[in-house]
């Protein structure tokens, strides 16, 4: 009875250390790449087990004869595939077109014209070779060229008034922006202006100046009027009688 236990004992310990081992390896072992194809199938047979584990009481013994064991059974599996895909309606087979080669023979010489000879005996080089004909080539009315002189525009009274008055209030604003403030305060008590900022004491004083010098001016403009008459009476003119 007691020997019956201990060889039971054996068989247990022998699968933890077994499952241990494995454990151990999956832990530690290195990850190997998978190969395509066939494989090994290692598994363990219990009646082996059996077998051996009864004639040996030592746990190691067992483990050595379960691994030699385990080395020696292998089997090889195949990939299972599945079937091959089989078409009912296979297509045609593709068809090229058939290559056709051109056929030589005696190409006909281009006729050219009188222009394009003449241009080309020019680059060719120095003098010019007769052609069969020459024709005067009128050029067209677009690339004739123009005259590219610029209307001057004439300045009438008025617009000549216009320039001067602002080159006057030019030189006011550039003559008043230099003064500081208490010296525009003496101009604007002056002058009868009110003084409220500078720059706009500045405007006001350039206003008050250019009214006052153009004012004489404007009033000299006389305005002409234009009759639509055009016709021009002819005075007598006194013939001397011999």
């Amino acid at each position: 009875m007691q020997k019956d236990l201990q060889i039971q004992l054996a068989m247990h310990v022998g699968k933890l250390e077994d499952r241990l081992v494995q454990w151990l390896h999956q832990a530690v072992a290195v990850p190997t790449i998978l190969e395509r194809g066939k494989k090994k199938v290692s598994y363990h047979s219990d009646v082996d087990e059996s077998s051996s584990s009864q004639g040996d009481a030592s746990d190691t013994s067992v483990t050595q004869e379960l691994s030699a064991c385990a080395e020696r059974l292998a089997i090889s599996e195949k990939r299972k595939r599945g079937p091959e895909p089989v078409f009912e309606d296979p297509s045609p087979p593709m068809e090229l077109p058939v290559k056709h080669t051109p056929k030589r023979g005696i190409l006909k010489p281009v006729k050219l014209t009188g222009r394009l000879t003449r241009s080309k005996s020019k680059k060719g080089g120095g003098g010019l070779t007769p052609t069969l004909a020459s024709k005067k080539i009128a050029t067209p009315l677009s690339k004739r060229r123009t005259s590219t002189q610029k209307k001057t525009s004439i300045l009438t009274l008025h617009s000549k008034a216009t320039l001067e008055h602002l080159r006057y209030r030019d030189n006011i604003l550039r003559e008043l922006k230099d003064l500081d403030a208490t010296e525009l305060q003496r101009i604007c008590r002056e002058k009868a202006i009110h003084y409220d900022k500078k720059i706009e004491a500045i405007f006001d004083i350039e206003d008050h100046r250019t009214e006052r010098a153009f004012a004489t001016a404007l009033a000299k403009v006389e305005r002409i009027a234009i009759s639509d008459d055009t016709n021009v009476e002819q005075e007598d003119v006194p013939t001397n009688d011999g």
